[in-house]
């Protein structure tokens, strides 16, 4: 418990600093593992032990990501000239991060298309 307090105190006192967080996954796609909850639980994790705020959450998630995987010029952000890639969720997760959820998932956007909406 203690290791894990610190680990988590560790991560609110880098967001504090403003170092760059983001959220990722080391976990392979797997029907064990699949992709994306791995990361979805990670956000959980970053607002609700760590106390780091939600927006600052879903900054790291999207534009902090792309930036530190160096696509920022083309994903990470809603802007002109880059690819719509996007989410359309059935709750708002600044109300509660737990929003953020394949079972909310109402539409899915890759590259301006959608990929899966929901009936």
């Amino acid at each position: 418990m203690s290791a894990r307090f610190g680990q988590f105190g560790n991560l609110r006192k880098a967001a504090k600093k403003g170092i760059g967080l983001t959220i990722g996954s080391d976990s392979f796609c797997s029907s064990l593992t699949p992709y994306g909850k791995t990361a979805i639980g990670e956000m959980y994790s970053f607002v609700e032990k760590a106390q780091i705020p939600v927006m600052d959450t879903l900054v790291a998630a999207t534009k902090v990501g792309a930036e530190m995987l160096k696509v920022g010029d083309v994903t990470g952000t809603l802007e002109e000239g880059k690819f719509a890639d996007l989410l359309v969720l059935s709750g708002n997760p600044l109300d509660d991060i737990r929003n953020v959820a394949v079972e909310k998932m109402e539409i899915i956007m890759k590259e301006g298309k959608i990929v899966r909406k929901q009936a």
